[in-house]
């Protein structure tokens, strides 16, 4: 009946475990349903380190961008334009869609 998803401002100190917890209290709770479920949501390895020249989605176009840093908040990447250098955007996922190594061809069905 209780949820509270605020990320808060909690700062892990230097060799502290960076753990989070959901605790259900309840009767007859399916613990094996629930923990798949939630394991199923566990991110991944990002594909692209900090400083890496990638491609991004603006509008209906992909751009040279830098990834200057990972997992800014919930978002995979924070990147900036490397036309723009002041421009900073967040991609929202890590996928092809949004973000690549190699500029996609213009007749690619990414842009659709």
């Amino acid at each position: 009946m209780l949820f509270d998803g605020n990320y808060g401002d909690e700062v892990w100190k230097k060799g502290e475990p960076r753990e989070s917890r959901f605790i259900f209290i309840g009767k007859n709770i399916d613990k094996k349903y629930l923990t798949d479920g939630f394991n199923k949501c566990v991110a991944a390895d990002l594909r692209f380190d900090v400083g890496e020249i990638v491609w991004v989605r603006v509008d209906k176009e992909f751009v040279r961008a830098r990834i200057l840093k990972q997992w800014d908040g919930p978002n995979p990447y924070l990147i900036s334009l490397t036309e723009k250098k002041d421009h900073m955007y967040h991609i929202l996922y890590d996928r092809d869609t949004f973000i690549t190594k190699n500029k996609p061809k213009s007749d690619s069905n990414y842009l659709k």
